[in-house]
């Protein structure tokens, strides 16, 4: 691992909705974040918040760990 990301994987992250952008989607698949932090404007539903975190698991390897 370069060690560009292994300092994204010591930063957190917020979303700015109830699904990824497709920022957020480059950003989190180049390994520059290993938190994701969510807040109340990233809930909708149960369903969508188990859609979200599967998303943010989907981007890459390793998955960044989700703070609520």
């Amino acid at each position: 691992m370069s060690l560009e990301r292994k300092v994204g994987q010591m930063m957190m992250v917020g979303l700015s909705g109830t699904t990824l952008t497709s920022r957020e989607i480059e950003h989190l698949e180049a390994g520059n974040a290993g938190f994701v932090s969510l807040f109340l404007r990233n809930f909708s539903s149960i369903e969508g918040v188990t859609a979200l975190t599967n998303a943010i698991h989907d981007c890459g390897y390793p998955s960044p760990m989700i703070w609520t």
